[in-house]
């Protein structure tokens, strides 16, 4: 075989293989990362949603990219003593979420902290839920296709508001 006959079977393979491995490799692929953000005059729990980029240069140049990843939410907060305190959504099918491949993180705002108090967002209404003193768990669940990945953490909420932070971090 010559070169020409070379070039065009490896072409050939490629054009072939490119399809299978975005299929495998290029799946949506959530990740859950928690944080702190504030100062003096207030703090936020929050979490960021991220669909990881390919990080295989063979992958990549191959030309596999990350798929969009479309998906629905859910949330469960619980009190120290099991009691739930939050079910998102209520009652109801979670409406859809769109986050690019490999592109920057949807951002959760889940608890508010400031001198007037600590406070759940995310009721059904936009509003949020003032939160006592004590440690909380918090579980999320991301739905898409046949994948369920999910994430769960305790927060604190301390004494003074301000210093309430991810227990587990």
């Amino acid at each position: 075989m010559g070169v020409v006959q070379w070039s065009a079977l490896v072409i050939g393979v490629a054009l072939v293989a490119w399809p299978a491995f975005q299929a495998v490799y290029g799946r949506p692929q959530l990740s859950f990362a928690f944080d702190r953000a504030g100062d003096h005059s207030g703090c936020v729990l929050q979490v960021h949603l991220r669909n990881q980029p390919v990080e295989s240069a063979f992958l990549l140049q191959l030309g596999v990219g990350r798929d969009d990843a479309n998906f629905s939410l859910s949330m469960l907060v619980f009190d120290e003593r099991g009691n739930e305190i939050l079910r998102y959504p209520e009652g109801r099918e979670p409406g859809r979420l769109h986050l690019p491949g490999g592109n920057a993180p949807l951002t959760l705002r889940l608890v508010s902290c400031d001198t007037r108090g600590a406070r759940l967002r995310g009721d059904e209404a936009g509003g949020s839920r003032e939160l006592a003193p004590g440690t909380y768990s918090l579980r999320l669940t991301a739905s898409f296709a046949q994948h369920k990945p999910a994430a769960q953490r305790m927060f604190v909420v301390t004494q003074r508001k301000l210093d309430s932070y991810w227990a587990d971090a």
